[in-house]
């Protein structure tokens, strides 16, 4: 038994769509200039029409930006804040520039893993999830081998829906890697992965947006909810 804090963090993501943002072929370079001034370490890895990449490797951030879509990810680290001030930072630059005044959707999803050493062991912390209902007959005569992974959307009814996806990864460990890849302890174990996406459901105007608010806010909405469909038990 441990708890939900020694859950580890597989990756994290911001996205905000918007409608075409044409200044886009006239700013990227601008962009990309404003945000290096401010982050000494960034990388550019890809500069083209249809969208450009960058990232911050000692903060394991990558940022894409293209005349549709912003989107924000940051792997393997629960350092939520400085994440979230990036994004702050990020889209405000970015929309500047495009003068983007208002969002489709945004979204933030939430993907952290348990790590587990057996398949029933993956099995018995899905089947306690309270988002599943196997009737009783069926779980009697299958046991806990019958759950593999948990799927489903719902809505608030106001502002936002969710996508749930709680499923038992197997890591292949014969992948070839090359000479100067090691994999790392989280990328080859095996582990329930407990992924939520937050996302809004209704336009978002740019005034009324505050990025590190939001992410933060949702980090602990996505808290809550896996901590609500155990009944609060530490049983992760």
């Amino acid at each position: 038994m441990i708890s939900f804090e020694s859950l580890v963090p597989i990756e994290v993501d911001f996205e905000l769509r918007y409608p075409t943002g044409y200044l886009y072929w006239d700013s990227y370079g601008k962009i990309l200039n404003i945000i290096s001034g401010k982050y000494n370490g960034m990388r550019v890895d890809a500069v083209g029409i249809s969208e450009s990449i960058v990232s911050i490797p000692e903060m394991n951030v990558t940022l894409k930006y293209s005349p549709q879509i912003i989107a924000i990810t940051i792997t393997e680290s629960k350092d939520i804040k400085s994440f979230s001030e990036f994004a702050d930072f990020t889209v405000k630059t970015i929309c500047n520039f495009l003068e983007i005044g208002s969002f489709s959707r945004i979204g933030n999803r939430f993907r952290f893993m348990k790590f587990v050493n057996t398949h029933d062991e993956a099995s018995e912390i899905l089947h306690k999830c309270n988002l599943l209902n196997i009737p009783k007959p069926l779980a009697d005569q299958h046991g806990n081998n019958i759950i593999q992974e948990i799927k489903c959307s719902l809505y608030d009814g106001n502002n936002y829906g969710y996508n749930f996806n709680f499923a038992y990864l197997i890591r292949d460990k014969n992948i070839p890697q090359a000479d100067n890849v090691v994999p790392n302890n989280i990328s080859s174990r095996d582990g329930v992965l407990f992924d939520i996406d937050i996302f809004t459901t209704k336009p978002v105007a740019l005034s009324t947006l505050d990025c590190a608010e939001l992410i933060k806010q949702k980090m602990k909405d996505y808290e809550y909810l896996i901590k609500s469909f155990y009944n609060n038990q530490v049983i992760l």
